[in-house]
């Protein structure tokens, strides 16, 4: 059979974007996973031909296209791991698990397509063979991808990646589909308008931010606008392969097509050049930018096809072997080679774990998510665990018996974004890379929704199941020869106080729940280190119940803020993170989005990083007030200088949030001014016995940068520190405190 092109050439260009999507802080890696796979299950559909074969032979073609070569790159990348991994004088943490057989991970993470391939084609023989009318068949595959949409949005996993490829059938079909019409005598007078379309349908997805991940079966959006995202971005790609395909004077459709004829090779082993890449580059000091992503991008293609050589050779070799057990030797032999590889060692020298405690901020409400858990798995060479050193994310009860059931028969996992997902992608990729390259840092979150730090004290329901987790992974770890360390923990909590008027002593009862939790986490931990607490600030103040007026004297709303500034501004024991102000708030009230948990996330590494180095992050906190004539003088402390008056991040609020309040509730500031790090204010009468604050202010019911109490004061931490989420670059700069001080 004469091998279409055009196909081939879409499939190059299919696996480069697979491929550029994989590199770390990719910028259009949400563009391209919106079609990616899609377009591979069309190509597939396009490409296959079943009428002529019976069951058995149609399964003994595809054990020999897609399981043998599956079984062998699954052995071959785990021993490759092993390999790089002595070379480079790294060990490697894969337990011993069964599971990899069905659940590839870490430099074999992307064998899953194959597996998923191989379910859809027979799913959709048998289908074919039980329905002969293409009808029915396009009926059933709508079903199919309805079930797994359905699947997807109830959060219930599958062995075999079995939702995925339900969802996927369709896709299948549509390739079929699409082989017929582009036959018929009537595609070239409107693929045109096609086109045009598909393009719309793509550019819609990415306007709205559908989130597609086809691994883990998530379809978050309107199911009619996800089928035609993914179908209009796989389309524009097939259209654009028919227009390379007629070109002539330069050799691009030639490559193209050769690494479509290379598509299996190039996705089961990038992974592979990655992490040799990756260490190669550690090895050398080269900082990870951009940069260097595109050039291990454009390596990494042609060195996939030369180590994936000896498993081509292999396949080729076998490929006239009819033994009916061939496919049981394969998967003894990889259970083998698991479990020696699981003999090496693989011990570690530290596990670092921070837990995270608090109300529904530490445990994500409204958060939608945002991290891939299998990229934090593989990304990071599994270096980042959840409660009992799992890698299974996204199980939370108030019991833990609940909590591992759920994790062990895969039901009810959670999809919403946590802080202590980017805090640990944050310490694994800056401080654990450059200082320990044994370590690996644990971190889950616990508390309760809508509770006061009284309900959340140290003889709470919440805080004995923290106990009992960080008892648990501290046997697991010392049960596999590890040693474990808490030297902090992360405190989101203060809004209930504030909304209820319940943050009478706040200071204190905080300072006693550290001290307590401290003495609790020494006694399981037998450690000698502190544990420092990591703590944001909450800045609700204009949801309280009761009346909240900016400019009265007396102005109960801010003795929450005010306290947990002066703790991180006083206290060794205590470590700034951030306000919430400068971010996006669920509909303007008072849950964080999942980009604006990924950014307090990663503000606490940065601040994790300094109790690390033995020091504390302050934030920008005031040091002191002087009073000269009119005007007041404020100094900051700024551990990033040079502070600056933000209004793009943060909408501008008058006087930059500053105030000055009289005894008779009047604001008599007349004008801010920043110089030379310092805020002076210029009053309409000298300031004596007045308050100066900070960020009170606001509309009533609201919260965050635009409407809530907030301020335009940061420093320059940003210029040094950014991310990049969901495609945007993102600053990661400290933000002044809410205060109030008396002149």
């Amino acid at each position: 059979m004469i091998r279409n092109k055009s196909i081939d050439i879409a499939k190059g260009i299919g696996i480069l974007l697979v491929v550029y999507g994989h590199i770390s802080n990719c910028p259009i890696q949400h563009s391209i996973f919106l079609f990616h796979m899609p377009l591979f299950f069309i190509l597939s559909g396009y490409c296959t031909h079943i009428d002529h074969y019976s069951i058995y032979e149609y399964i003994k073609k595809k054990n020999r296209a897609y399981i043998y070569p599956y079984a062998l790159f699954l052995i071959y990348t785990i021993l490759l791991y092993l390999l790089i991994s002595r070379v480079f004088n790294i060990k490697p943490y894969i337990p011993l698990k069964p599971s990899i057989i069905i659940y590839p991970y870490n430099t074999s993470g992307t064998l899953w397509f194959l597996l998923s391939l191989f379910c859809v084609q027979i799913l959709y023989f048998l289908t074919n063979k039980l329905f002969h009318n293409e009808k029915l068949i396009f009926l059933c595959c709508i079903i199919y991808f309805f079930i797994g949409y359905l699947l997807s949005n109830n959060h219930i996993s599958i062995p075999l990646y079995i939702g995925s490829s339900l969802s996927m059938i369709f896709f299948f079909q549509i390739g079929k589909m699409l082989r017929i019409l582009q036959n018929g005598c009537c595609y070239n007078s409107y693929k045109y308008y096609l086109f045009v379309f598909a393009v719309i349908s793509y550019l819609y997805g990415n306007i709205t931010n559908i989130n597609i991940n086809i691994k883990n079966n998530i379809i978050d959006g309107n199911i009619l606008f996800s089928l035609l995202t993914m179908s209009g971005g796989s389309y524009v790609v097939i259209f654009l392969s028919e227009q390379i395909s007629k070109i002539r004077k330069i050799k691009i459709p030639q490559i193209l097509a050769y690494l479509g004829r290379n598509t299996i090779s190039i996705f089961s082993m990038h992974l592979t050049c990655f992490y040799i890449f990756s260490y190669f580059c550690s090895s050398l000091n080269i900082n990870y930018t951009n940069l260097i992503g595109i050039i291990i991008f454009i390596l990494s293609v042609p060195l996939s096809i030369i180590l994936a050589w000896p498993v081509n050779y292999i396949l080729k070799s076998i490929k006239n072997i009819n033994n009916k057990n061939q496919l049981l030797k394969f998967l003894v032999l990889l259970y083998l080679s698991n479990i020696m590889y699981s003999c090496q060692d693989i011990n570690r020298k530290k596990i670092i774990l921070i837990p995270v405690y608090g109300q529904s901020l530490a445990l994500g409400e409204e958060a939608d998510l945002i991290t891939d858990f299998d990229t934090l798995r593989s990304r990071y060479n599994h270096r980042i665990r959840t409660d009992g050193l799992n890698e299974r994310f996204g199980y939370f009860s108030n019991s833990l018996v609940k909590q591992r059931l759920k994790r062990f028969i895969y039901y009810g996992k959670v999809e919403k974004e946590l802080s202590c997902y980017s805090m640990c992608e944050y310490t694994v990729s800056r401080w654990l890379k450059l200082n320990n390259e044994d370590s690996i840092i644990c971190s889950f979150p616990e508390g309760q929704n809508n509770s006061g730090i009284d309900y959340l004290y140290t003889d709470s329901k919440p805080y004995k199941k923290m106990l009992n987790e960080i008892s648990y992974t501290y046997n697991k770890a010392v049960n596999n020869n590890n040693t474990l360390v808490v030297p902090a923990f992360c405190w989101l909590q203060g809004e209930s106080d504030i909304v209820h008027n319940t943050g009478n002593g706040y200071k204190q009862k905080l300072i006693y729940f550290r001290n307590k939790l401290e003495k609790d986490i020494k006694a399981i931990t037998h450690q000698q280190e502190d544990v420092k607490c990591i703590l944001y600030q909450s800045t609700c103040l204009s949801l309280s119940k009761r009346v909240f007026n900016a400019n009265a004297y007396n102005c109960y709303q801010t003795q929450v803020p005010q306290e947990q500034m002066e703790l991180v501004r006083d206290n060794k024991k205590f470590s700034a993170s951030n306000p919430t102000y400068p971010y996006k708030i669920v509909k303007d009230y008072v849950h964080l989005d999942g980009i604006s948990q990924k950014l307090i996330g990663y503000l606490e590494g940065l601040s994790l990083q300094k109790i690390l180095n033995n020091s504390k992050s302050i934030g920008v906190t005031p040091k002191q007030l002087k009073i000269i004539d009119n005007h007041i003088e404020i100094s900051f402390n700024v551990e990033h200088p040079p502070l600056a008056l933000d209004t793009i991040q943060v909408k501008k609020v008058d006087n930059y949030g500053f105030s000055v309040i009289s005894k008779s509730n009047k604001n008599i500031l007349k004008k801010t001014i920043l110089k030379n790090n310092k805020i002076y204010l210029y009053c309409f009468y000298p300031p004596k016995q007045c308050k100066v604050r900070y960020g009170v202010n606001g509309e009533y019911l609201k919260s965050g940068s635009i409407h809530g109490p907030r301020g335009n004061l940061r420093d320059s931490q940003g210029n040094l520190n950014k991310y990049i989420i969901k495609n945007k670059i993102y600053r990661l700069d400290n933000w002044c405190y809410i205060f109030e001080e008396i002149i």
